[in-house]
């Protein structure tokens, strides 16, 4: 065709385009002006709106290969157990390759049903005051995208359907569900919003879908993973203002296995709550400024992984657990709460490694009884609790281990337990006003471990007890470890026992160098009327005589014969 038009440009391009527009006008597509079945391919467009249709269903798609274009249009139903547009064939086993576009559905049961459809499309349509907005059933393989969902009672429902992708459509103002996943699998949503709904975006008994760039707020719950789903993944997620929480996971059944990355749940009720729920990890999730707690875990919910979360300036709690145990928080930062992690009504076998819990106005990390069982067995490593109103508080806990902590700058007590016994509290660095508490209540709580080689958390050679800011004993031997005032007890505070190896910055050793065959070139001079002669060996004592004399040593040796005292009363 080139070497045709070769030189006549114009006339080409004028030819192509009568091409085009005959070629519309044989292929066009078929007007529908009324409820109907469209049995055949092809593209239909819907030119004008439907109103108060008493149909069971209007618009019946039984073909693969359709596209139906509603130009705007409306079709409106009156009634339940109705559908707006219907794509089903109960003879086929899958349509494919239907799409459905540019339409708004009203009062119908179900504004728009996909029935066993693959690979189609639904774009750009409007439903609303339906029961469900958009509908698929046992479909696969579909695109739905900047779709308008609202005053339904569920926006977007997805039902036993896999391998969908949802992109960029809003649900609001939905009674139950904006968007919701029912024993689905596999199903995508991206960048979807939804708000003003009871629930934005619930998955009930579904596995392995996966939710990116969603908003999801101010609803009364943003995000529900309920009933038996796993293998969910929640991944920068924003859900932000809901009344109630976040993003919600309750094992009803077995929920677990989810993973959530770097999701935002700020100003709600509660950021992230997990009740009942196992196996799930949050990794680099923000959780500020809910009216309760960032992120909860209750209902016996055990073996999450908590990594890099921040949750921060929360009404009560940075991060709770509640009688759930086998929990691991590691590199957490809970600060300027009430409360920044606390351990409470029987939390067992917890491990608290890494976090930074600072500036709350109460409690850096709180161990407490409550109303439930003990709470015990719980290992805090290597966490940093400073300028909070206590550190570390303990109450009706026992046999936890802490050691290798940071507990700094608290007004009240670095560290306080009441009614708690068995406690191992070791190799921890406190410097506050009041270092400790222990009521003493039950039994002793240790304080100290056996000395072992081994560098401790202020650089001494000797694992042992703990730094104590208000320590005034001595380490006579030079070990790290204070020998005298012992056991320390911080001023009393500790009513029973206390800490037997108390960590001390090592005095360095400065050994004389003697040289036996110098020759003074003074003799000291001695005042008392007997002048005795000290001649001192490199291999014996010396003999200090036992009325004052005023000898004249350089100050080296002054310091070296006091160091030599101190080895040999050793």
């Amino acid at each position: 065709m080139a070497k045709i038009f070769e030189g006549h440009t114009a006339l080409g391009i004028g030819i192509v385009n009568l091409v085009i527009l005959m070629l519309a006008g044989v292929s066009g597509a078929a007007e529908i002006s009324s409820c109907t079945t469209i049995s055949s391919p092809g593209e239909y467009v819907l030119n004008r709106s439907i109103i108060d249709s008493d149909a069971t269903s209007c618009i019946n798609i039984t073909s693969n290969d359709v596209v139906f274009d509603g130009a705007g249009h409306t079709i409106d139903g009156d009634g339940t157990g109705t559908y707006g547009v219907h794509v089903y064939n109960p003879t086929i086993t899958v349509l494919t390759n239907v799409t459905v576009k540019n339409l708004v559905v009203t009062d119908w049961d179900d504004g728009i049903l996909y029935h066993q459809v693959a690979g189609g499309s639904i774009a750009n349509n409007t439903a609303n005051s339906n029961g469900i907005g958009i509908n698929l059933e046992g479909s696969s393989g579909n695109i739905l995208t900047n779709n308008t969902a609202n005053s339904n009672s569920i926006g977007i429902s997805i039902g036993d359907s896999w391998n969908n992708e949802l992109i960029s459509n809003t649900a609001n103002s939905n009674t139950v569900y904006g968007i919701g996943l029912g024993v689905s699998r596999g199903n995508i949503l991206t960048a979807n919003n939804v708000y003003s709904n009871n629930i934005g975006i619930g998955i009930v008994a579904a596995d392995g879908n996966r939710l990116t760039g969603n908003n999801a707020n101010s609803n009364s719950i943003g995000i529900s993973i309920t009933h038996d789903s796993t293998e969910n993944d929640l991944v920068n997620n924003n859900a932000s203002s809901n009344s109630d929480t976040g993003i919600l996971l309750v094992g009803t059944y077995r929920v677990g296995d989810n993973l959530l990355i770097n999701n935002n749940a700020n100003s709600n009720g509660y950021g992230f709550r997990i009740e009942g729920s196992n196996n799930n990890e949050l990794i680099s999730n923000n959780a500020y400024s809910n009216r309760y707690t960032g992120i909860s875990l209750s209902g016996a919910s055990s073996a999450n992984t908590l990594t890099a979360n921040n949750v921060n300036s929360n009404g009560y709690t940075g991060i709770e657990i509640l009688d759930s145990d086998g929990n691991r928080l590691t590199g957490n930062n809970a600060n300027s709460n009430k409360i920044g992690i606390s351990i409470t009504h029987g939390g067992i076998d917890n491990t608290l490694i890494n976090n930074n819990a600072s500036l709350n106005r109460d409690t850096g990390i709180l161990l407490a009884n409550g109303a439930g069982p003990g709470v015990s067995d719980n290992i805090l490593s290597n966490n940093t609790a400073n300028s909070n109103g206590y550190g570390f508080r303990l109450e009706d806990s026992h046999k936890n281990v802490l050691d290798s902590n940071s507990v700094i700058s608290n007004t009240i007590y670095g560290i306080s337990l009441i009614n708690s016994n068995d406690n191992i509290i070791n190799n921890n660095h406190f410097d506050n006003i009041n270092n400790a508490y222990d009521d003493a209540s039950y039994e002793f709580n240790t304080w100290n471990s056996t000395k072992t080689a081994g560098v401790n958390i202020i650089g001494g050679p000797y694992l042992g007890g703990n730094h104590w800011s208000d320590y005034t004993g001595v380490d006579i031997d030079g070990d790290g470890l204070g020998d005298t005032l012992l056991p320390y007890n911080s001023s009393g505070n500790i009513l029973n026992g206390g800490d037997h190896l108390p960590l001390v910055t090592p005095v360095s050793t400065v050994t004389p160098t003697v040289t036996p065959t110098a020759t003074p070139t003074a003799t000291p001079t001695v005042t008392p009327t007997a002048t005795p002669t000290v001649t001192p060996t490199p291999t014996q004592p010396i003999s200090v005589p036992e009325f004052p004399i005023s000898v004249a040593f350089p100050v080296a040796g002054i310091l070296g014969m006091v160091l030599l005292l101190a080895r040999g009363r050793d």
